[in-house]
């Protein structure tokens, strides 16, 4: 084969590359499933999935999933009215935002059936309304949201419904953006860069404010500094500790200059047009507490992170920081799931 002949089959090679690659990102948002409850705050809080018109959804399932007693109590006519009124009222809304729109109700357990149906019918991500709790815990973290947060194999987008929701009157989230400034946690995991694709469908989709902030926990402070057993009054130790904590704010001016490095290639990489703002924030601390408070002090509508890293979240299939933030956080939130091969 000459050298012409090469060119062009490298050429017409990548070219392939980059139309499936652009083709997976279209389909990050195409299709999605909103899990439904009977309650008027539910019926508003979809008025903020307005912004994902934009970012290429085009159909929506509304999906009630009902357990056995719920089965028999939906043949009572009061419940029936009820239920087939909020339905309606919901997908109404999403209509008139330009979603295609199907109804559909379930019976079963909602995690099982809500992942089932969003694997053999290939839907992009799973939503669901998620109300705000307090230290008290997850006895008060119910309903779909808590049945979805362990379970998801899709990416999972939590909408946060405000405090008195069910007392609030129709129209009243109407100018509701989820969209309209970003924030994205990353721990520069493989789960991390995962999630990070997604951000960037965002950005070439027209979402225009981001903030990439990476926490550097308090673990760091002590990491890779030797531990023995010393006489803690001796001279010679109290030169060591002096020594160890040189060395550790060494250590540290190091890796904040190495992770900042980072943060700025993730913005030079997001930045995909000139009215695309972005900024970077690297924060020390405890991860859930420091992207809280940026999140409260920085009018955030919506926190983009993956559910499973190495150093942002380290427990379970979620992760205790995910599950913090989940809880208390005002924003709503899109986990981006990790690769099971990972």
């Amino acid at each position: 084969m000459c050298r012409k002949e090469v060119f062009v089959v490298k050429y017409s090679q990548n070219i392939q590359l980059y139309l499936r690659g652009m083709e997976r990102r279209m389909d990050m948002f195409k299709k999605m499933i909103v899990a439904s409850e009977l309650t008027k705050g539910e019926s508003e809080v979809v008025r903020c999935l307005k912004g994902f018109r934009n970012l290429g959804t085009e159909k929506i399932l509304l999906l009630r999933c009902l357990n056995t007693y719920e089965m028999e109590a939906k043949t009572s006519s009061i419940i029936t009215d009820v239920f087939e009124e909020n339905f309606q009222k919901q997908k109404n809304i999403l209509e008139g935002m330009g979603f295609e729109v199907e109804t559909r109700v379930v019976a079963g357990v909602i995690r099982k059936e809500i992942n089932r149906i969003a694997e053999e019918e290939d839907y992009s991500i799973i939503a669901a309304g998620s109300a705000k709790h307090t230290m008290l815990g997850e006895a008060l973290f119910g309903g779909v949201a808590h049945e979805l947060l362990n379970s998801a194999r899709k990416p999972l987008l939590l909408i946060r419904i405000p405090d008195g929701a069910d007392k609030m009157e129709d129209g009243a989230m109407e100018g509701c953006d989820m969209i309209k400034n970003i924030l994205f946690a990353t721990d520069f995991s493989p789960n991390s860069r995962k999630a990070f694709d997604f951000l960037k469908r965002m950005a070439e989709s027209g979402a225009k404010r981001f903030t990439v902030v990476h926490v550097m926990g308090e673990a760091h402070v002590s990491e890779g500094i030797p531990h023995r057993q010393v006489d803690l009054g001796s001279a010679e130790m109290r030169n060591e500790m002096l020594g160890v904590q040189s060395t550790n704010e060494a250590w540290f001016r190091k890796q904040g200059e190495e992770d900042m490095k980072k943060l700025e290639e993730l913005k030079s990489e997001l930045k995909v047009a000139e009215d695309v703002k972005v900024v970077v924030e690297l924060l020390t601390g405890k991860p859930a507490a420091e992207i809280k408070g940026f999140a409260e002090g920085n009018a955030i509508t919506l926190v983009v992170m993956g559910s499973q890293g190495s150093g942002l979240v380290r427990e379970t299939a979620i992760g205790s920081v995910s599950r913090e933030l989940v809880r208390k956080i005002p924003s709503s939130v899109l986990l981006i799931p990790a690769d099971r091969s990972l």
